[in-house]
């Protein structure tokens, strides 16, 4: 494992976290609700009535990351393709 290839691809990982951010989410209040309905359990959002609100707001969540996180590996694997041993 390349020490450099982990780094460049921890940067695109994040560039590509700050790039997406805006089409996600609109400003810090629902990222920070989207964070809130994640950690918040099923049952509760169920009894409280934000059922369908918690779904929406976690599967953004995990798709934001999901991108952001795939992004990184792909890097990662092709500079190890192109470049590695």
């Amino acid at each position: 494992m390349n020490t450099f290839f982990v780094v460049i691809a921890i940067i695109v990982s994040i560039t590509v976290l700050i790039l997406i951010y805006r089409f996600f989410f609109q400003d810090t209040d629902e990222f920070r609700e989207a964070w809130r309905y994640t950690l918040t359990p099923d049952w509760l959002s169920f009894l409280w009535g934000e059922h369908v609100e918690d779904h929406v707001a976690s599967n953004k969540l995990f798709l934001y990351h999901l991108c952001g996180i795939g992004s990184g590996v792909g890097v990662y694997i092709l500079l190890d393709k192109l470049f590695g041993g």
